[in-house]
């Protein structure tokens, strides 16, 4: 059974360093990274906040957050798994 609070705790816990990881962005521009919600057996992109400091997503079928933070230290990741 899919615990929401595990699945926020497990992503929040990356922290991204964008100064290592090249940064996709879509056609209007906007930074962005793939996450797959194992609650739904979905895929989906999350993007950058408005603020720059993190980035922010909720799965499509069930509407589980997920924020990952941004800072130097952290890992070249570009795609993550919501558990």
């Amino acid at each position: 059974m899919f615990n929401l609070a595990n699945a926020i705790a497990r992503v929040e816990s990356k922290i991204i360093d964008t100064e290592m990881a090249k940064e996709k962005t879509d056609s209007e521009g906007r930074k962005y990274i793939g996450m797959y919600f194992k609650c739904c057996n979905v895929y989906t992109r999350i993007y950058k906040s408005r603020l720059g400091d993190r980035y922010v997503g909720f799965c499509p079928k069930c509407g589980a957050k997920v924020q990952l933070m941004i800072g130097a230290g952290g890992v070249n990741d570009r795609f993550f798994i919501a558990k």
